[in-house]
C-alpha cells in the first residue's frame, strides 16, 4: 500500500497525540504515588511508651491492696534515705501517675503522687513502671471525681453519701478530696512546689505550704491576690477544701469559679501566699 504525503502527516499527527496522552495519564499516576512526608512517620514522645505505661500514665487509681515499689528516686529531701530500698504502698493509698519516662538504668519509670492522711508519709517518688504491672490498682472513673467536685458546695449530706456509696471504692473516696490533689498538681506545674504535696485532705495543707515558702497572709478570702491558696476545715467527709485564686477564678479542679467557696460548712483555715 502507498502512502501519500497527508497519509504519513496524519499518521504521525496521532502519534503524537497518543505520546502526548500517555505521558499525561504517567503525570496523573505520578501524583498518587508520591511518597509519604516522613513528618508522618515521626513518633511522639507518648507512642514511645509501652502500652501498659500508656494505659498508666497521668490517670489516678486507688490501691486495692498492698504492694511493694523499689524507690528510683524522690525530690522529697525529707525521704532521700529511702533511694534505692524497697516502699510498701498501703491499701487505701489514692496514687496518681503524674509522668512516665525512659531511664537509661532503670527503664520505664513513673513519677507517682501518693494522697494519704498519715503522718510523715512519702508522698513524691519515682518508681518503676513494672513495679506498677500488679492486681493491687484500680483506676479511678473520671466521674467519681466530678461528682466529688460538683457536691464539693452542697449541704444535702444524705445525697453526697448516696454518691459515695455507690461501691466499695467510692466508700473508701471519702478519706480524701479531689480539690487537694489537682492544687498540688497545679502548684507544682506552675513552679510553686518542687515536691507533690503530701496529705490527702485539704485541711493538711497549711504546714505542706508553709513548709515551701508558703505564708499566711489573710484569715479572710476577699483580702487574696493572684495565685494565693485558700484552705478551710469541715465540709464533704470532714476533708476540708482548697482553692487558687487566678486570673480565671478559684481553681479547685474542675473548671474555675466566679466566687470562693461558701463558708457555711468550711470554716476558713487561712490565706497562703509565696
Amino acid at each position: 500500500m502507498i502512502f501519500g504525503k497527508k497519509h504519513i502527516a496524519s499518521f504521525v499527527a496521532i502519534h503524537m497525540a497518543v505520546v502526548a496522552a500517555n505521558a499525561q495519564q504517567a503525570s496523573v499516576k505520578a501524583v498518587h504515588i508520591a511518597p509519604v512526608p516522613a513528618a508522618a512517620a515521626t513518633s511522639s514522645s507518648s507512642s514511645a511508651l509501652s502500652m501498659f505505661a500508656q494505659t498508666l500514665n497521668n490517670k489516678s487509681f486507688d490501691v486495692t491492696s498492698d504492694f511493694t515499689v523499689t524507690v528510683v528516686k524522690t525530690a522529697d529531701s525529707d525521704f532521700q534515705k529511702l533511694q534505692g530500698g524497697p516502699l510498701v504502698i498501703k491499701e487505701g493509698t489514692d496514687l496518681t501517675v503524674l509522668d512516665i519516662v525512659k531511664d537509661e538504668n532503670f527503664g520505664e519509670i513513673a513519677h507517682l503522687g501518693l494522697n494519704s492522711d498519715e503522718e510523715g508519709a512519702i508522698s513524691d517518688l519515682w518508681v518503676r513502671v513494672n513495679d506498677l504491672n500488679n492486681n493491687c490498682l484500680e483506676v479511678q472513673d473520671d466521674e467519681d471525681f466530678r461528682s466529688d467536685a460538683n457536691a464539693t458546695d452542697k449541704t444535702d449530706a444524705g445525697d453526697i453519701r448516696g454518691q459515695l456509696h455507690r461501691s466499695k471504692v467510692k466508700a473508701k473516696k471519702r478519706r480524701m478530696t479531689y480539690c487537694y490533689r489537682f492544687v498540688k498538681k497545679y502548684l507544682m506545674e506552675t513552679g510553686k512546689v518542687p515536691v507533690y504535696l503530701s496529705g490527702g485532705s485539704a485541711y493538711m495543707a497549711p504546714a505542706q505550704l508553709m513548709k515551701y515558702g508558703f505564708k499566711k497572709i489573710a484569715e479572710t478570702p476577699s483580702h487574696v491576690r493572684t495565685e494565693d491558696v485558700c484552705v478551710y476545715r469541715g465540709g464533704n467527709g470532714g476533708n476540708g477544701h482548697i482553692e487558687v485564686f487566678t486570673k480565671k477564678g478559684w481553681y479547685y479542679g474542675y473548671g474555675y469559679l466566679s466566687h470562693p467557696i461558701s463558708r457555711a460548712n468550711h470554716p476558713f483555715v487561712g490565706c497562703y501566699r509565696k
